[in-house]
């Protein structure tokens, strides 16, 4: 890994413990979250090529296992998240990953959504669609939580470079790009997709983990598709193979400003300005006498 790249990576914490006020070091652990989940997703999505919907369902589980065992073990819970992800995975791999194309893609779908409901069912162990709080006494929490995501982070960006550089990265190629190849030489694809699978939603858990303690709050939402986007995008955004991929995408998507519900105008007050209104562009009838003069002329 280039020495260019591992400034960059270890930059984001630095700053946020020395320079930025409490709201920025949470938005650094934020994303320090995301990228967690979109390294995990690499694995599946960029490495073998396969489109799996499932990584925010269960990155949901690994916040509800983090919920539910939290006040009885404490920061043991991290590691209760990772073991009930990756058995979550473990248990539907087999079936899920005969599935080829998209085909696979609407079986982690399915899971995705089956997770969703029991989450929102299952009032007595999730608390419904009111989810679940007061777990995170005994959670690593502030700068303590923000070391150990990018500790985490970091361990893993480096150890996914070095895997993927070699041998591994080259049958990984030769699965993803000539399947049939891979298997005139050896090289078990079964295993492959299984092994990626699983622990990547073992990383999807703890990504979990870390932020249910970041929140205080598990609620349905965190098995929700929109995590599944989040993850997508920026796995997408950065590179779905590259090490640094994930971070950079969650990054670029953490750091991107909501679109603000009124544009400002760039041509003075006697030019139509856009307003963005019901996912359509419109023009404001005061600010664009234009319009209004046309709409009298045509009544008169």
């Amino acid at each position: 890994m280039r020495r260019f790249w591992l400034v960059l990576l270890i930059v984001p914490p630095v700053l946020a413990l020395t320079v930025l006020p409490p709201f920025g070091q949470r938005l650094v652990t934020l994303i320090g979250i995301y990228a967690l989940l979109g390294l995990g997703y690499q694995l599946v999505f960029g490495q073998l090529g396969a489109l799996n919907l499932a990584q925010g369902a269960l990155f949901g589980v690994g916040a509800y296992a983090t919920a539910l065992t939290a006040p009885a073990i404490g920061g043991l819970a991290f590691v209760v998240a990772i073991l009930a992800s990756a058995s979550a995975a473990a248990l539907v791999a087999g079936p899920i990953l005969r599935l080829q194309s998209h085909y696979f893609a609407l079986a982690t779908l399915a899971l995705a959504s089956l997770v969703g409901l029991a989450a929102v069912n299952a009032e007595s162990l999730t608390g419904g669609a009111n989810g679940l709080i007061g777990f995170a006494a005994g959670l690593p929490r502030g700068t303590g939580l923000l070391g150990l995501v990018w500790s985490l982070l970091i361990a893993g960006v480096l150890a996914y470079a070095a895997l993927f550089r070699g041998p591994l990265g080259e049958n990984a190629r030769l699965l993803r790009d000539a399947p049939l190849a891979a298997a005139t030489l050896g090289i078990d694809g079964g295993l492959w997709r299984f092994s990626a699978f699983v622990i990547g939603g073992a990383i999807a858990g703890l990504a979990g983990a870390c932020s249910a303690s970041l929140s205080g709050v598990v609620s349905p939402e965190a098995a929700g598709f929109p995590i599944m986007l989040i993850c997508l995008t920026s796995v997408v955004l950065g590179g779905v193979r590259h090490p640094m991929g994930a971070m950079l995408g969650a990054a670029a998507r953490g750091c991107w400003p909501t679109p603000p519900r009124r544009w400002p105008s760039w041509c003075g007050r006697r030019r139509a300005w856009p307003a963005w209104s019901t996912g359509r562009w419109r023009c404001r009838r005061r600010r664009c006498p234009s319009v209004s003069h046309r709409r009298t002329a045509r009544g008169n």
